[in-house]
Formats: structure tokens, sequence, C-alpha cells
């Protein structure tokens, strides 16, 4: 396991590594490097005020921009002229290529995690998205994808550990496991305070529970305790880790959600003819294969493009994934449900499934194998130990 994860991982930084160094400047890269800049010009005069109120790119959380922020400290941080630290996608001088790559080299740090991560539970699931082109390119630029995309899986995770140990007769043990919820709950928080998107895996989590508890006809009152604990926890953390709303919470959350979807309603948004389904299509092919006007590229910049063939493993593997990991058929199931009814349909935002997706897709080398297996004569899987119903 230690080797697998380790292999993932080195896999995940060489095409990140590749990818910082080599991808153009994305469209929106200069919105959050200079709001990272703004803010860590702050940090360093003390100039609080400044972080509480700014309305820079309001519409986002800020605890991802204060990541950035954090991790630029020490570097040059004078504004230039017009403000902006990216112009027609070139850096605007060294000081502003120096920031960008500090900044890409933090979501590449959060983006290697994820995949070594996810190969703890499923060493060909971690492979996968360590190689798929959606996952190198937006945990390889200055977005806001590769922090909560890390922690959301962190989140589910840790919440599939604790149910293990809630479940268990001895409720000393269900309750010494109950570390595992609470930091499901501290990642969740700290998800929804980065990008509001993530927040999705909390909607996952809640429905997994009642549906477990349901089907397995141990709904009571008092199971639910711990789950609204959770709720709550995140909640507060979500709060804590974004300074803006503090001065007026309710006014300030209600007009960042607004902008998000007077947004997804407007005229730039309907000026790119993406059909409803488009989601999928973004799952279906490389990066590769898509034009630079949707998602800004150069040839050579993605060595390994696997998508297409992933696609047809998560396939395959989707109705494994069901029975053996619910869980995660339930994320990308109500990612993607939340993903198609939404009407802005960038590219990027298919990180919210992408961890799902690829753990779909080894399940569906496990298909092949059996297949393989069983046309060669071979005996039938034996059914795994564990309860399939958890994670």
């Amino acid at each position: 396991m230690v080797f697998s994860v380790i292999t993932v991982s080195a896999i995940a930084f060489i095409l990140r590594h590749h990818a910082v160094d080599n991808l153009p400047n994305d469209y929106d890269e200069w919105v959050y490097l200079t709001a990272g800049r703004n803010y860590a010009s702050a940090i360093q005069n003390g100039d609080w005020q400044a972080i509480l109120n700014s309305p820079q790119n309001y519409e986002h959380p800020i605890f991802n921009k204060l990541v950035y922020a954090f991790g630029i400290l020490d570097l040059d941080l004078t504004p230039v002229d017009n403000g902006n630290y990216l112009v027609n996608q070139t850096c605007y001088g060294a000081a502003a290529c120096r920031l960008q790559d500090r900044a890409r080299w933090i979501s590449t740090g959060f983006g290697v995690l994820a995949a070594g991560l996810l190969a703890l539970v499923s060493p060909l699931a971690g492979l996968l998205l360590a190689v798929h082109t959606f996952a190198v390119k937006y945990t390889s630029v200055v977005y806001l994808e590769a922090l909560p995309a890390c922690t959301s899986l962190v989140a589910v995770l840790a919440y599939a550990h604790w149910l293990n140990s809630f479940i268990g007769k001895d409720e000393n043990r269900r309750w010494g496991k109950i570390g595992w919820l609470a930091l499901s709950a501290l990642m969740l928080g700290v998800s929804a305070a980065s990008k509001y998107l993530y927040a999705v895996v909390g909607i996952v989590i809640v429905l997994h529970f009642l549906l477990y508890s349901l089907l397995r006809r141990q709904f009571r009152i008092r199971k639910l305790l711990p789950l609204a604990a959770w709720g709550i926890g995140a909640l507060v953390i979500f709060f804590l880790c974004d300074p803006y709303l503090w001065p007026d919470p309710i006014h300030r959350l209600r007009e960042s959600l607004s902008f998000n979807v007077a947004f997804s309603q407007g005229d730039y948004v309907n000026s790119y003819p993406y059909p409803f389904w488009q989601p999928l299509r973004w799952l279906s092919r490389s990066v590769t294969t898509f034009k630079a006007r949707y998602i800004p590229q150069l040839p050579g910049n993605f060595p390994v493009a696997l998508d297409g063939w992933i696609l047809w493993l998560a396939i395959l593997g989707f109705p494994r994934l069901v029975y053996k990991r619910p869980l995660y058929a339930l994320w990308f199931g109500v990612g993607m449900a939340f993903l198609l009814v939404w009407t802005t349909k960038w590219p990027q935002y298919v990180l919210i499934v992408l961890a799902p997706w690829c753990f779909s897709a080894g399940e569906g080398l496990v298909t092949l194998f059996w297949l393989g297996r069983f046309a060669l004569g071979g005996n039938k899987e034996k059914p795994a130990n564990q309860s399939p119903v958890l994670e």
C-alpha cells in the first residue's frame, strides 16, 4: 500500500510539474492571483480590515485565496500599474511570474495529495486521478479547485472511516472514533469556505447516512445526533474560515450566493453554447481534444491523455461501484445531477465528481480482470469480508 501511494503521488507530481512549467495562463488566474497578492500585502501590513472588507472577488469565499496569500508572503508584492498580474494571458513582469509559479505550486501540492489519499483506498483510482487531464489541468493553475477538491475527498474518507466504527456493537469504540467525524466536519467547512460548489459532498454524506440508516432499519433520532453535531461543526468552520462574512454574515452570504445565481443566468454564461449535458462531454474526452478557447492549453502540455479510456472504464465499473462502494456512487450521482442542472458549465467544475469517477474507472479495471479470469475458466471472485454499504 505504501509503495502504491508513493508511486501514484510521484506520477501525479511529475505530470503537474510539467503542467506548472508549460501551461499558458488561464482566464481567471489573474483574478485569484491578484486577490491573493492583495491579501498577502494586507497581512504584511497588519491591515486586517482589508481582509474583512475587501469586496474583490466576493462571489467566492476567501479561504483558498488566503492560502495563496500565505504562500507568497516572502515574494515581491509590489503592485503593477493596472493592479493585475496577468495581462493578455502573459505574466506582467518577472515578479508576477514568480508569484504565479508559487501559487501554481500550492495548487499542485493539493492535487498530488488528493491522488495519494485516494490511492490509500484504491490504488487504481488514485492512479487514474493522478493522470486524468482535467485533474492535472485544474490542480496546476491558480484556480479555486485543488484545495477544496482535496479537502472534500478527506471529508468523505473521514466520514466513511467514522461510519465503520459507528455501526459497531461496542459503544465505547463508537465514540472513540468520533475524531474522524470531527475531521470530516472540519474538511467540509474548509471546502465550502474555499468554493461553495464543493459543499455538495455535505449533501452526499447526509443522504448516505439517512439511506444507510433506513436500509438497515436503524433510523433513530438519537443516531442522528452525531450527524447533527457534524453539520453544525461544518457550518462553524465555514464561517471561521471566511473572514469576509464576519462583519455582516447574513447580508454578505446572501449577496455572494445571489451573484452566483445571477451570473449563471447572465449573458456571459449564455454566450458559451454549452448544452445541459456538457459536464458529461468534459468527462468524455481529454483536455487535449478541446479548443484552447474553452480550455487554454498548448501542444505537449499533457503527455498522458487517457480520459476517453477512463470514461469507458467508469461506465463498466459503475455497477460494481454501486455494490461495493455506494458512498462514492452516490457522490458521483449527486454531484453530476447538480452539474447538469446548474447552467454554468465551466470545465473545472467536473472536479467535484472526479474522485468518484476515477474510483468507478478503477472498479472497471477490476471488472475487466474478473471477466478475463472467468473467460479463462478461473474461479469467481470471493465476496469481500466487509460490508459494501459503508464506503
